[in-house]
Order: structure tokens, then sequence, then C-alpha cells
């Protein structure tokens, strides 16, 4: 076993939207894709 952090943490807010969109969807195994954008400070 390993100490190291998960590679995406979500806030409780973020979880429980993404939660809504299951149920929303009707599927409770939907998957979702995260992006990261360039920018902001150097």
């Amino acid at each position: 076993m390993t100490n190291e952090a998960p590679p995406v943490t979500l806030s409780e807010s973020a979880a429980k939207r993404i939660a809504n969109l299951c149920e929303k969807e009707g599927d409770k195994d939907l998957k979702f894709r995260v992006s990261v954008d360039g920018g902001g400070c150097s």
C-alpha cells in the first residue's frame, strides 16, 4: 500500500454536482472527462 495522494481531488460541492448529473442521466456508472488548460501564473 502506498501513501500517495489521489491524482484528482474533488470538493464536496463538485462531488454532489457529479452525483446529480449521474442521477439526472439515470446512469450511476456515468463517466466524466476532466481537462486542464494552461494559463494563469507562470
